[in-house]
């Protein structure tokens, strides 16, 4: 990694499968390899890396949810708390129920 890649950012993770996890200013976001980010939307925490779906979990005010690899939200639903997808199937916490959630973020019944 470039001096200068990490004098664009307060930190900057390992890349996996084409991207790394940056912090500048207090907000998360991931990078290409160019050390262009890779979407315009910041978050206040984001996960290393992204799924074999194509998905990372964010937290933004508070709330977790779950983003396409275009920084957009991957459903409206919003959790208390969310775990990464395996096997096409996250954990996911509101109030006091855990339940699984499928990619489209719909409940596993």
């Amino acid at each position: 990694m470039s001096s200068e890649l990490l004098a664009q950012y307060d930190s900057v993770d390992r890349f996996f499968d084409g991207f790394a996890r940056v912090k500048k200013k207090d907000k998360e976001f991931h990078i290409c390899p160019d050390g262009t980010p890779a979407y315009k939307e910041r978050y206040d925490c984001v996960s290393p890396v992204f799924s074999p779906e194509g998905l990372a979990w964010v937290r933004e005010a508070g709330q977790w949810f779950h983003i396409r690899r275009d920084g957009k939200p991957a459903y409206t639903e919003r959790y208390d708390s969310v775990g990464p997808f395996f096997q096409g199937r996250a954990l996911v916490r509101k109030g006091g129920s855990y339940f699984r959630i499928t990619p489209d973020g719909k409940p596993v019944e």
